[in-house]
């Protein structure tokens, strides 16, 4: 029975990547830190190991009898450039030079980046993988960093780059938080809601993560998995406001405040030591309107296709929320 190992398999998307793959009928090993939550992972399924710090040894353990890493752990929240770097250039480094060092070690390596690493995009032009990379946030730098790091393997290693732009569903918190704005009957909008974003649902980048698993590509091949459907924060929030019957008013924030509203938030944080949506970070991000990308590439080379629709995504979202008594 083939041995995937999935390091960060407690998190948002790589929880419903344990899943997939069980499915599948493979066998599933995680990678997690000690304080890591078990609360999304089948314990009895897998094989779970909790290891501190991250490092060659623990990866030398992790990978063994391994076919299949996905390398699905990030951090999206911190309050410096270094701590961004530091996590998400030393794992990748630690995790595949410790892959190539014998001739038994995994046959391909899925390395899990952003839309962020390529930055964002012109109003009516998705962006393509053969776009040149320009993050605006220290996330964005950092996970482009990684994605270098990562492609420096691939002559050593079959190793493929997923870029999924902002991804929703159930288990999500961050996106949690606007659709529990926007039930208060409010909302914030950048830029008057404008701004068009290629939100796309877990099961679909998922999907797309399996097929960039399955199939025949040459290594170092880098992919957006995305939806077709481009919606606004407007389109979102009305989308949403239609399952509570509300109808929520956009709060107007011009772009150019924002980066100061996320340093109040930073310093609120620290004070209170609780985690909010926006930060310094995000706001570097926040300042731009447009997120959106083409999955062309993967469609043509992969067969992927995203299939669910928003409207039916945000509503079976919601729905698993309000069982969760999230809202």
């Amino acid at each position: 029975m083939p041995l995937d190992l999935v390091v960060g398999a407690s998190g948002f998307i790589g929880s419903h990547l344990v899943d997939a793959l069980l499915g599948e009928g493979r066998t599933v090993r995680a990678l997690l830190r000690p304080t890591s939550s078990l609360k999304w992972l089948p314990d009895d399924d897998i094989e779970i190991l909790r290891v501190s710090p991250w490092n060659h040894q623990a990866f030398t353990s992790a990978l063994r009898g391994v076919d299949t890493v996905y390398l699905v752990a990030g951090i999206t929240h911190a309050t410096t450039k270094s701590a961004f770097f530091d996590f998400h250039s030393r794992t990748t480094t630690d995790l595949l030079s410790t892959a190539t060092e014998t001739e038994s070690g995994p046959r391909r390596i899925i390395v899990f980046s952003s839309l962020a690493a390529a930055g964002p995009s012109r109003e009516g032009r998705p962006l393509m993988e053969s776009d040149t990379p320009r993050p605006v946030s220290w996330y964005g730098e950092s996970k482009l960093e990684q994605e270098r790091i990562a492609l420096s393997f691939r002559d050593r290693r079959h190793v493929t780059v997923l870029r999924p732009p902002a991804v929703y569903g159930p288990r999500d918190n961050d996106l949690l938080q606007f659709f529990r704005i926007v039930k208060r009957g409010f909302y914030p909008a950048p830029g008057g809601g404008r701004g068009m974003q290629s939100l796309t649902h877990v099961a679909d980048v998922i999907r797309g993560t399996l097929q960039a698993a399955r199939a025949d590509i040459p290594s170092g091949r880098v992919y957006f998995i995305g939806t077709h459907e481009i919606v606004t924060w407007n389109e979102i929030a009305r989308r949403v406001a239609d399952h509570f019957a509300k109808s929520p008013v956009g709060i107007p924030i011009p772009p150019r405040i924002i980066p100061f509203l996320g340093l109040i938030v930073q310093c609120i944080a620290g004070i209170t030591r609780k985690r909010y949506p926006l930060d310094r970070n995000k706001a570097m991000e926040g300042r731009y309107l447009h997120w959106v990308c083409s999955s062309a590439r993967a469609e043509n080379e992969l067969g992927f296709r995203a299939s669910v629709p928003i409207s039916e995504g945000i509503s079976t979202t919601l729905d698993w929320y309000r069982h969760q008594n999230m809202l």
